[in-house]
């Protein structure tokens, strides 16, 4: 019987009055450990604002290069309306391009004609356009089921 203890003391961890700053050897560490967080995290806000105001800036500079329609909800636009911003010099340009298969239609090109009509109305997903001339030719050649045979 002399194995087990009869009474049981709580670890001082467990104690009413624990205080874990007194359990520390240099509390002036402690301290300056919080001085160098405080620190580092001003520099990284200080960095985080000059991020936001870098972004800022080249969203404005995109915005003049390629203006998105003034209205959210006007999401096709005309091919006149369209061509300017797309980078072909007229509308009839861009008509060709879209008859030639340069687009797809139904994912960057809308036809919008009326039913029965025989002349095509193209309405144009501006910012899917974009993203579509932003490939490589290859690629959107590949997508289009379409590849270059070798000569020879």
């Amino acid at each position: 019987m002399g194995r087990f203890r009869t009474c049981y003391s709580p670890s001082p961890k467990h104690h009413a009055r624990y205080d874990p700053l007194q359990r520390l050897e240099r509390p002036m560490e402690l301290e300056q450990q919080l001085q160098q967080a405080i620190a580092l995290l001003q520099e990284a806000k200080t960095q985080l604002d000059y991020m936001e105001s870098r972004m800022d800036a080249m969203q404005q500079a995109i915005a003049q290069i390629a203006p998105t329609p003034a209205s959210a909800e006007r999401r096709l636009l005309t091919a006149a309306e369209a061509a300017p911003l797309l980078g072909y010099p007229s509308s009839d340009m861009l008509r060709r391009a879209i008859r030639s298969g340069k687009f797809r239609i139904g994912i960057e090109i809308v036809d919008d004609r009326a039913p029965g009509a025989a002349r095509p109305v193209y309405k144009i997903h501006l910012a899917r356009a974009l993203e579509w001339l932003a490939l490589p030719v290859h690629q959107r050649e590949v997508m289009l089921g379409r590849r270059r045979r070798r000569a020879g």
